[in-house]
């Protein structure tokens, strides 16, 4: 296996400094797996230590729930008196079963919308991981607006999907996949590169790439730098409702992330709450 990393990174040009650096991180990142870390949680494993996922910390922050719950109570009303319409338009005589068969559709239509979503965010995502890694892929619509983005980004791709963990020395901490591992040849600096397919960028995004950055240069003793991170925004167009395909037009398909260690004071802040919450008290 590491025969082939070697042999690819060599394609690449990579200058022997970055070759190095990537290797350590290579090599640690191979003594993490993604496994069960308590009876109703999977996570990341090392060594002794079992670690939340990165995601897992982020949820943490109340905003984010409650956007969500907003978003999921304007979906079932809609959908409700979608179906309650449809009826009437019919000529039929609305009655309680009809309004309990279309408060059941509602209830169930967030999470159906949440799963394709996801579905096609999986899609997407796999699409261009093939597509940097020289598999076979599907030329689409989405791989062609991150190809764009790619471009104007001026990076290679060094690696794929890299397991990573970042802990403090009570073993608090959390585990990830990275997306993208990018390296700007003419700068001779790392990047981090995070694929997303939802409606609009989130201020948590940041925050988790900081995360990434993180555990990056502790499992490198940091010997490797990490300079920054881009966000490859490549929603579904035909789902933005009018302020989220203004503020997409207006951003573009590639969003450069900054202040990435105030993002990570942040994360810290999450991954105490996380830990403090929790912790068994009785």
């Amino acid at each position: 296996m590491k025969d082939n990393v070697l042999q690819r990174l060599d394609k690449l040009g990579l200058p022997d400094e970055a070759l190095i650096q990537f290797m350590k991180l290579y090599d640690a990142s191979k003594k993490v797996s993604f496994g069960k870390i308590g009876p109703r949680q999977d996570g990341y494993l090392c060594g002794d230590l079992k670690l939340p996922r990165c995601t897992s910390i982020l949820q943490m922050d109340g905003s984010k729930a409650g956007a969500l719950m907003e978003w999921a109570k304007r979906e079932v009303a809609k959908k409700v008196y979608d179906e309650l319409e449809k009826k009437l338009k019919e000529g039929k005589v609305i009655g309680a079963d009809d309004v309990d068969e279309a408060c059941a559709l509602g209830l169930a239509d967030p999470d159906k919308q949440k799963n394709d979503a996801a579905d096609k965010g999986t899609g997407v995502h796999d699409n261009i991981e093939n597509y940097l890694m020289g598999y076979q892929y599907t030329q689409d619509e989405p791989l062609e607006r991150f190809k764009g983005a790619f471009a104007q980004a001026n990076v290679i791709c060094v690696a794929t999907e890299i397991p990573l963990v970042w802990y403090d020395v009570r073993g608090h901490g959390f585990g990830g996949r990275m997306d993208l591992l990018l390296y700007d040849l003419k700068r001779k600096e790392w990047f981090i590169g995070d694929n997303k397919t939802s409606r609009s960028v989130h201020e948590s995004y940041g925050c988790q790439v900081a995360a990434y950055k993180a555990a990056i240069e502790q499992m490198t003793d940091y010997e490797m730098s990490v300079t920054g991170g881009m966000l490859f925004h490549i929603p579904d167009l035909n789902s933005l409702n009018n302020k989220q395909k203004i503020e997409y037009d207006k951003r573009g398909s590639l969003v450069q992330l900054k202040n990435l260690e105030e993002a990570f004071d942040h994360y810290r802040l999450l991954l105490e709450l996380y830990y403090k919450r929790n912790n068994k008290y009785f």
